[in-house]
């Protein structure tokens, strides 16, 4: 059987990452410390709630993409960075059709 060693470091697996990989690694690392973050109410309780109230609810981690020009903005929500994107695309140009500039 033929082993290999893996990087030893944080930065050793930083750096063997790809550049997408390492948007997703700061995502996931940015939601753990968001996580972190002191509130009023636990997303437990708010969660329990709302469902005690008769809400169905769910939550997920979702790739956000915004644009802005002057006073216009639009924003974009989906499972994946490229999904976000093409959403972003579609909402833009949707707004050069109706005149927008």
């Amino acid at each position: 059987m033929v082993t290999t060693r893996g990087p030893d470091s944080a930065a050793e697996i930083l750096d063997a990452l790809t550049e997408d990989e390492r948007d997703v690694v700061e995502a996931v690392a940015r939601a753990v410390l968001g996580m972190r973050a002191a509130t009023n109410h636990t997303w437990r309780e708010i969660a329990g709630r709302l469902v005690d109230d008769g809400w169905e609810v769910r939550s997920r981690v979702a790739w956000v993409a915004e644009a802005r020009r002057g006073a216009v903005h639009e924003t974009a929500v989906a499972d994946s960075r490229e999904a976000a994107f093409a959403q972003l695309l579609d909402m833009t140009v949707a707004d050069a059709v109706e005149g927008c500039p």
